[in-house]
């Protein structure tokens, strides 16, 4: 819970796309204030299944997430949802990840399991700034219907003079305002004003007073609703850490009668293993059965972590991938000719593939030739990314004339 290191893999989640939110969205807020760390990069640490159980009634439902990544740069590609039914695990859902040059999220597709995949949601992610500090500009999230995408929502992220994202809706013919999130940030405190679109007006909904402890881990969030043209009290969620960077313990009281309710708690204990937390589960006195879900928050690689919405019990498996990650070329990578026209061809000792990059970082192209047709490639300048064994990348720039 680094204030720095918040959520380096925000659209790692169950809800990929969220398109009514209701309440305030952390992980919304997280990646406007930490675009950087959406950045896929090589961890020594990293995911490889996680199973979660959901409460629905007096059902208990059970679910897996499987990891997959790029066997060069091992950077994330696919999750695959299943979900278990007496004893025998099912496919549900598979999320790809598309990355920029920069390997910034430029596209999440999640697909359904009907039969065989089939299109379900899309996110699609532009950028501003540049190379070092890529900042969100826009989010665009489709649906599949009929066979074509058609739009749902976006959001519109701002930087000055203060951190804003706007949510719009598709009405069928244009986007509209639906949601405005304000953000305002000191060195011990955060501030996130919610409002939504009314009457031609923003209005008031939630708020978030975020504190944190000496370590710049979050101390507490105190939640409030605006009811009756004030604010009131509605959540209080409190961290708890054993040691620095490492939490044991998150408490959750709601706000009734004036009071923080005590018969009103959920608990969600952690316990680690070396690489990160391996379990955690929700405990809670409201009596209700719906009430015995929250979001948890899973922490590994010093400081990263993957957020599941309304889940019980999550249990995380991990890898150490400290062999596997990015090495710098030991082999001369030698491009020619440059300027090119039709084709380049790529001298390189145990050459696997090669990869094509605009200079704002879209991927246009992949060979697993060493030579290349550039045929249909507007003048220019590229980067070129080429992948030797043992995991070896050299990157170059070349024109296309």
């Amino acid at each position: 819970m680094k204030k720095n290191l918040t959520i380096i893999m925000a659209l790692m989640t169950l809800s990929l796309f969220g398109f009514a939110q209701r309440n305030i969205d952390m992980k919304l807020v997280n990646k406007a204030l930490n675009p950087q760390q959406l950045r896929s990069t090589r961890n020594d640490i990293a995911p490889s299944r996680i199973m979660y159980n959901v409460v629905d009634g007096e059902v208990l439902l059970s679910y897996s997430q499987s990891y997959s990544y790029d066997q060069y740069e091992y950077f994330l590609t696919q999750i695959e949802t299943q979900f278990q039914d007496l004893g025998v695990w099912y496919p549900a859902s598979l999320t790809t990840y598309e990355y920029d040059f920069n390997l910034m999220p430029i596209q999440i597709l999640k697909q359904r399991m009907d039969g065989d995949w089939v299109n379900d949601e899309m996110n699609t992610i532009t950028y501003n700034g540049d190379d070092f500090m890529p900042l969100i500009g826009e989010e665009l999230f489709q649906r599949w219907e009929n066979n074509q995408w058609v739009n749902v929502s976006k959001n519109i992220y701002t930087y000055e003079p203060e951190l804003t994202i706007l949510v719009r809706d598709w009405n069928g013919t244009t986007f509209e305002n639906h949601y405005l999130y304000t953000i305002t940030e000191e060195f011990d405190a955060k501030s996130i004003l919610f409002q939504y679109w009314n009457g031609g007006a923003w209005q008031n909904q939630e708020k978030m007073d975020i504190t944190y402890n000496d370590n710049q881990e979050i101390a507490m969030s105190i939640t409030q609703e605006w009811v009756n043209q004030a604010w009131s009290n509605a959540e209080k969620v409190e961290y708890f850490y054993d040691a620095p960077y490492k939490l044991g313990k998150v408490t959750k009281t709601r706000w009734v009668n004036n009071e923080w309710a005590s018969n009103k708690v959920k608990t969600i204990d952690y316990e680690y293993t070396w690489m990160g937390s391996k379990h955690a589960i929700v405990e809670s006195n409201y009596g209700d059965w719906e009430e015995q879900n929250t979001d948890i928050e899973l922490f590994y690689n010093e400081g990263e972590s993957i957020t599941l919405e309304n889940v019980h019990e999550v249990e995380a498996e991990y890898i150490d991938v400290t062999n596997v990650n990015e090495h710098p070329a030991t082999n001369a990578v030698v491009i020619a000719p440059n300027p090119a026209s039709d084709r380049l061809e790529v001298s390189a000792e145990h050459f696997i593939n090669a990869e094509v990059y605009t200079l704002t970082g879209q991927r246009v192209m992949e060979s697993q030739s060493p030579i290349i047709s550039l045929k249909g490639l507007a003048s220019g300048t590229y980067f070129i990314k080429v992948y030797q064994e043992n995991h070896a990348v050299n990157v170059q720039k070349f024109v296309v004339r």
